[in-house]
């Protein structure tokens, strides 16, 4: 039996609205920092205040920002810096009461990359707002589950859920296909985007590099998102709404 691949992200979830929202949260809106008189109380904001703010986040949206994402890497779009990590920072235990900060200064040190530190902002730090509590495309998941019992009553395909999350945006992962009622009988985890072939004849994908590596005798079905829009595919859809389609997937695996 033939095995049709989907791609979670691109195509049923779509994380770059989550991760735009999270990253706005946490490096421009600053929600949780409020103004204090000098007797720690809270300062209700004038307008000019409030004026203030709108500009301020104007122009760090304008410096750290770069939209339409129409290229599949998010640092052409969103900044992130380098950051200084201690490698040896959890070495220290809850009762070491002695420990003088400067000590800090005599443990190995290293700096996360920005493409480090953007990787742990998505998988480490959090992974459950960018990829738990991401909504779905539109009726994606019903598409989905159509199409899987489609294959399984027809006795024509199985149908697998591919994706290449790591760490933490694993269990995330498990909790968006939950909420959003996927009916997936079988969700398989892989190391990068070459990996997906190894489990499907057919694999419906967003990711530029996935589409780029298919093997021959395979075949390849773009969802068209702006960030591909130059990669060329055996199948180009605008969602799976197209995909549930009998004759299509007749065509494709049959």
């Amino acid at each position: 039996m033939k095995k049709l691949g989907i791609s979670i992200d691109g195509v049923i979830r779509n994380y770059l609205d989550a991760f735009d929202k999270q990253y706005r949260k946490k490096f421009i809106f600053n929600e949780s920092l409020v103004e204090m008189t000098e007797e720690f109380q809270y300062k209700e904001p004038t307008e000019q205040d409030l004026d203030d703010r709108t500009k301020m986040i104007e122009q760090k949206s304008r410096d750290l920002i770069s939209l339409p994402v129409d290229s599949p890497d998010l640092l052409n779009h969103y900044q992130f810096k380098e950051i200084k990590q201690f490698e040896n920072e959890n070495s220290f235990r809850p009762n070491d009461a002695h420990v003088e900060f400067q000590n800090f200064n005599s443990l190995e040190n290293r700096f996360l990359t920005p493409q480090e530190a953007m990787e742990t902002f998505m998988y480490e730090q959090y992974p459950f707002k960018i990829f738990g509590d991401a909504d779905e495309f539109q009726n994606a998941t019903s598409h989905f589950n159509a199409i899987q019992a489609y294959g399984l009553k027809n006795n024509l395909f199985e149908t697998i859920l591919i994706t290449d999350l790591k760490s933490a945006a694993i269990t995330a992962n498990y909790f968006f296909l939950h909420k959003t009622g996927c009916r997936a009988r079988r969700v398989q985890v892989v190391e990068n985007n070459e990996d997906k072939w190894n489990y499907c004849d057919v694999l419906v994908d967003a990711n530029p590099e996935a589409i780029q590596l298919k093997p021959e005798g395979k075949i390849s079905v773009k969802i068209d998102r702006l960030y591909n829009q130059y990669d060329e595919a055996d199948y180009t859809l605008r969602g799976l709404k197209d995909l549930n389609d009998e004759n299509l997937l007749k065509k494709l695996l049959s």
